[in-house]
């Protein structure tokens, strides 16, 4: 997770709207985040802030099944880190790869890093729950 300092542009520490911040310019573009979507998921980033990882989790987790890439990419990052569930490369594999698949730059970035951490077994499983969980979007 990065911390709130990492992400608050200086002078702004009152900021509420963390999705804005973290996302910047391409937020127009994300057909899956409203009003309510962006509070869920601002209200999911103070928790994390905060250490309350199981409520960032369940916040972030709603937003990701929904399809919010940036949602999905802080999911596969808690997976990744065992932070708010248990760690588990293959579900970290597969949130960060559906983000990566909506252009989500970090997501791709991080994606890169975890595969060479993964046997090709666990690399199989996570692209075939990836597919899967695309299939049952469409």
């Amino acid at each position: 997770m990065e911390k709130a300092s990492e992400v608050i542009p200086e002078g702004n520490e009152d900021q509420q709207d963390w999705y804005g911040t973290l996302v910047g310019d391409q937020e127009d573009d994300d057909p899956n985040i409203d009003d309510i979507a962006r509070e869920k998921f601002n209200r999911a980033f103070e928790a994390a802030v905060a250490g309350s990882f199981r409520e960032a989790y369940r916040g972030y987790l709603d937003l990701a099944e929904a399809g919010n890439a940036v949602s999905q990419y802080y999911l596969g990052k808690m997976y990744l880190k065992g932070s708010g569930t248990l760690q588990d490369y293959c579900l970290a594999h597969m949130w960060l790869n559906i983000a990566a698949s909506q252009d989500h730059k970090k997501a791709a970035l991080q994606l890169e890093k975890l595969t060479s951490k993964m046997t090709a077994e666990q690399l199989a499983e996570a692209q075939k729950m990836a597919r899967e969980w695309m299939k049952g979007q469409g």
